[in-house]
């Protein structure tokens, strides 16, 4: 047990970055075989990871829980049908974790036994999974260390204001006081304007 009573199952002996695909192999695995039926979807995501929830239950709620498919952060490198980026996180549907589980190699898996990849831009064509900080985002340097993005980007890259959606889900490489910075700003911090419009909605 771990923290306010959350149980934690050690994946791997060995923490480094070449167990990364151990660990998501044993998590796909374990939820398809401790979890059963009770869950619709499984979020994979790491412990850098900012998500905010709301968004991301606005992303699901309506899609068909009876298909098999994974919704995040679109690559288009080594897999026809591209492949999602894992610090950025993506949504596993349920059909698609039970047949993942059973033929485990997750892009080139989920292709093999027919689980779609599933857009997740918002209706402005702007993208909700990021694999950086909302600054490096904004500020993308096509010139600078991350400028791989955009090779491997499935869509066409947006930098500035348009490189994030306004119901953005995921922030990648978030340390533990850029989480509280983020906390903060979204939770914390009320504009005149919005609480005022919410009080006259109350009315």
């Amino acid at each position: 047990m771990y923290g306010c009573g959350l149980s934690v199952s050690a994946a791997v002996s060995t923490e480094n970055r070449t167990q990364l695909w151990n660990k998501t192999k044993f998590s796909v695995i374990y939820a398809a075989t401790q979890y059963g039926r009770p869950f619709d979807y499984l979020f994979k995501a790491d412990d850098d990871t900012y998500v905010i929830v709301e968004n991301l239950r606005k992303l699901l709620h309506g899609l068909p829980k009876n298909q098999s498919m994974i919704i995040g952060r679109r690559f288009k490198p080594f897999v026809q049908q591209g492949y999602l980026s894992g610090g950025a996180g993506y949504v596993i549907s349920r059909m698609a974790v039970d047949k993942i589980a059973h033929d485990v190699q997750i892009g080139q898996c989920a292709q093999a036994v027919g689980v779609t990849i599933v857009d997740s831009l918002d209706a402005k064509g702007l993208e909700r999974f990021h694999p950086f900080s909302v600054f490096d985002m904004f500020s993308w340097d096509e010139n600078g260390p991350k400028s791989w993005l955009k090779l491997y980007n499935y869509h066409e890259l947006s930098v500035g204001q348009r490189c994030c959606s306004n119901y953005s889900i995921t922030f990648h490489q978030i340390g533990p006081s850029e989480m509280f910075t983020y906390d903060f700003l979204l939770y914390r911090i009320h504009t005149v304007f919005n609480k005022e419009e919410h009080d006259l909605s109350e009315k």
